[in-house]
């Protein structure tokens, strides 16, 4: 490994030696992309994400904290949605000690909101033993660095508002790109 730069020796380098000394900086710093997007995720990670702290209530001193995840593009699916539910917890386990998470995965329709609560709670198998490893929503959990205790303290609810029906006539988000 080389020499670490500090901040004026890093720009001189990454503009001298070019693409590949700043994948070494970059690669002492953090192992991997997982453990950086775990270390550095923040509330405005999360409003990105489009994850919103609807409430947070003090029960016997320790916080409860709902989130709202909303699919609005009804793109979502199982391993996106474990990933930011994993940084978030993540994120709030570096403020607060002991916390529960309440999320709130809100879909525009019914069958979208369904199908992504079913492929959640999917059953995951080695493959070699076909041992159950359990959901793949806890798999990919786990997976993301968050342990059996911390999936303990989630709580998930899928729901939608009806917004297809309500507001857009009917009409699916995809075939409103295509007019």
């Amino acid at each position: 490994m080389g020499k670490v730069y500090s901040t004026p020796e890093r720009a001189l380098a990454e503009f001298v030696g070019g693409k590949e000394i700043k994948i070494e900086m970059d690669s002492q710093m953090y192992a991997s992309l997982k453990s950086r997007k775990l270390d550095c995720y923040s509330i405005d990670s999360m409003l990105n994400a489009h994850m919103y702290v609807a409430q947070v209530k003090i029960i016997q001193g320790r916080p409860l904290i709902t989130l709202l995840m909303f699919d609005i593009h009804n793109k979502q699916n199982v391993y996106s949605m474990a990933t930011k539910i994993a940084c978030a917890y993540r994120m709030f386990d570096r403020y607060f000690n002991d916390f529960s998470l309440k999320i709130g995965i809100v879909g525009v329709d019914e069958v979208a909101c369904r199908v992504l609560e079913s492929d959640s709670k999917a059953i995951v198998r080695n493959f070699y033993t076909k041992e159950i490893k359990g959901s793949k929503l806890s798999q990919i959990l786990t997976d993301w660095q968050v342990n059996y205790v911390g999936q303990e303290r989630i709580h998930f609810h899928f729901t939608h508002y009806d917004i297809t029906n309500q507001y857009l006539d009917g009409v699916k988000y995809a075939n409103l790109l295509r007019k």
